[in-house]
């Protein structure tokens, strides 16, 4: 092998295709060699395609095995299939990352932006075989780090750092041997409380969070910040965290009941599917509806003056108590709360949770609430079931024939 003539490939890669601080480092290129060596896989595969994409299968054209490339960007996908065939080793798969499928005795994990990384770290080890190597870069990023250990240590293996490929930007790669039996993902239920802090704490609402504290919860340490970003920066929070597989969102201006976790969390015991639940919550505003609501035919949004008791499917559910599973982040790209200003001119302001919650149903998670949970809304006086019914009653027009209440479009 004439590794003088990779390293002039990969010089010419960053200089004309990407560019040095994009493309995998010269020093983790000899990491992945050297790995190939003593693996001596089969089956290889690429998550996020570039030189490594060339790299793999010049080993494979040496050594024998199967490659396949694969990428969430159809275009780049395309583009490093060209740079393959251009050097003679086009051939092997070249899928999408959601057409995944296989299983593989060497990995390399390179996928896109970091935040998609994380996000997509559980699947990546999904897709390495028993006693296959999962091998991936940028382990100098805090917080990616402690996920890819976390996640090794719950296949019982290690992730190991190797310092010799640590490139001129810091980045450096590392290696999880997985162990002949592979484990199942973790399935007990495991909740950290998250607080979004973006405006003084109610000294009313102050006895709540000290329930939950009491009972032992772990919470996501952080400060001050506009509600969107604290919400993301939570749902970062779980994805760094692999121990936790669960997410419950409080908002500081509700009392939450002490049962508020135990409640909602029952839910995901008797169905894991359930990737979203939510209490029955109420709006601070008149006319003080249910913070829960559903789209008509026509996609005008509307609510119920009356749910029935237990848990029910929706289109929109209100974040201010809201457990999410880790899958749920998964599957919902970053941004996964956003304020929404593309109707300003109109007067229309969708909030982040309205922003999450189609977000969610464009990628087929599904939205639900515990019609029996309920955390009051503090405002002048707690805005409940019975201080929505007195508006209705004062202000009988908000309702159709049929009992439905259609928010002002």
């Amino acid at each position: 092998m004439d590794f003088e003539a990779v390293r002039a490939d990969h010089g010419q890669y960053v200089t004309n295709v990407s560019l040095p601080q994009y493309a995998v480092g010269w020093e983790v290129v000899e990491s992945i060699w050297r790995e190939l060596e003593r693996v001596r896989p089969a089956t290889l595969c690429d998550c996020g395609s570039g030189f490594t994409s060339y790299l793999l299968r010049l080993w494979a054209k040496e050594n024998g095995g199967q490659v396949t490339s694969l990428d969430t960007d159809p275009d780049w996908l395309a583009k490093s299939k060209a740079y393959a065939e251009e050097k003679g080793v086009g051939g092997g798969l070249w899928k999408l990352w959601d057409d995944r499928s296989g299983s593989f005795d060497f990995l390399f994990y390179d996928l896109g932006v970091i935040s998609v990384r994380e996000r997509m770290a559980r699947a990546s080890l999904d897709l390495v075989a028993p006693n296959g190597t999962w091998m991936g870069d940028d382990l100098h990023w805090a917080g990616y780090d402690h996920e890819m250990a976390v996640l090794a240590a719950q296949q019982g293996s290690k992730l190991v750092m190797e310092p010799e490929s640590k490139d001129k930007f810091g980045r450096f790669a590392g290696t999880i041997d997985m162990p002949a039996e592979k484990r199942p993902r973790q399935t007990e239920v495991s909740v950290i409380i998250g607080f979004p802090f973006e405006r003084t704490i109610p000294s009313e609402t102050e006895f709540s969070r000290v329930a939950f504290a009491q009972q032992g919860f772990a919470y996501v340490n952080m400060g001050y910040s506009r509600t969107d970003l604290g919400r993301c920066m939570m749902a970062k929070h779980l994805l760094e965290n692999p121990e936790f597989t669960h997410l419950l969102m409080l908002d500081t201006d509700h009392l939450h009941p002490a049962d508020t976790v135990a409640r909602l969390v029952r839910h995901v015991q008797k169905d894991p599917k359930k990737l979203v639940i939510g209490g029955l919550n109420y709006r601070r505003g008149p006319p003080f509806e249910p913070n829960v609501y559903f789209l008509d035919p026509e996609g005008k949004v509307f609510t119920l003056k009356d749910f029935p008791k237990g848990i029910v499917k929706v289109h929109l559910l209100g974040t201010c108590a809201m457990l999410v599973a880790r899958e749920a982040f998964e599957r919902i790209p970053c941004p996964w709360f956003k304020y929404n200003y593309e109707q300003a001119d109109q007067y229309k302001f969708p909030s982040e949770d309205t922003w999450f919650s189609l977000e969610a149903l464009r990628h087929g998670v599904g939205l639900w609430c515990d019609t029996t949970c309920t955390s009051p809304h503090m405002i002048v006086e707690w805005a409940d079931k019975n201080r929505f019914e007195r508006y209705v009653a004062e202000h009988p027009d908000v309702l159709t024939k049929d009992g439905l209440l259609y928010l002002q479009q």
